[in-house]
């Protein structure tokens, strides 16, 4: 469920309340984060257990069904704390998830993964401000374009170095153990997707190690898909 807050900021790693007043009027129902500000909205995964979700999932697949968004209020309470808060300003947390209660902790990857993807639009921006030929050495040496007088800029070959070591002391590493991939396929998407945004980084801001424990069915087919899956989604982001 993904509802557009504006300019209301979230808390990552917080959990939150919604409402549906075409559903009822005085229910509320809590849902981790799914996601961080960069979003400008708020986004809950919301699996279908319950009457109260049955009828959410009813509405939203009728609405997909006839081609148009569901347009019926949805209500946002929050943010209320949960663990998952500290890995947020944590420098270098190790989260440990097991199936579907790796939920709290996306917003947490969202938000640290985005971070280090709006850096790196600031080092292109900083790199076109301050090419090579506009360095100055640290020793006070002249500077190689006289057009441009006031601009110091520090080497690039130290800025990257720094930037690199930082990197690997603020990196969050996630545990995941999945006990069957057949009931959560979705995570799995939304972990690749979210990691391509860092695929040539040298340090992610992120690495995900991912832990197949068994099944729950002892259908052959079953047991061989899992296995499959396991293996090409053995770790994101690199070695863990």
């Amino acid at each position: 469920v993904s509802v557009p807050l504006g300019e209301h900021p979230l808390t990552e790693g917080a959990y939150y309340r919604l409402q549906c007043p075409h559903l009822s009027r005085v229910e509320w129902h809590p849902f981790s984060l799914a996601c961080s500000n960069a979003t400008m909205r708020a986004e809950f995964i919301v699996k279908d257990l319950g009457a109260w979700t049955h009828a959410l999932h009813a509405s939203l697949a009728d609405a997909s069904a006839r081609g148009v968004a569901l347009t019926e209020e949805m209500r946002v309470r929050g943010p209320y704390y949960a663990p998952a808060l500290k890995a947020r300003t944590a420098r270098r947390p190790l989260l440990v998830a097991s199936g579907i209660g790796i939920t709290p902790f996306l917003s947490v990857l969202h938000a640290k993964v985005y971070e280090f993807a709006n850096r790196e639009l600031e080092e292109r921006r900083f790199r076109a401000l301050f090419p090579d030929k506009l360095e100055v050495s640290g020793s006070g040496g002249r500077q190689r374009n006289r057009s441009f007088t006031s601009k110091v800029a520090p080497s690039r070959r130290m800025r990257t170095a720094s930037l690199e070591k930082l990197d690997k002391q603020k990196q969050t590493r996630l545990l995941w153990m999945v006990p069957d991939f057949a009931y959560i396929d979705f995570f799995l998407d939304y972990l690749v997707i979210l990691m391509r945004l860092v695929d040539d980084a040298a340090h992610p801001p992120a690495r995900i190690k991912i832990f197949f424990t068994g099944v729950r069915s002892r259908d052959l087919g079953t047991l061989i898909f899992d296995l499959m899956v396991a293996l090409h989604y053995t770790s994101l982001g690199g070695p863990c």
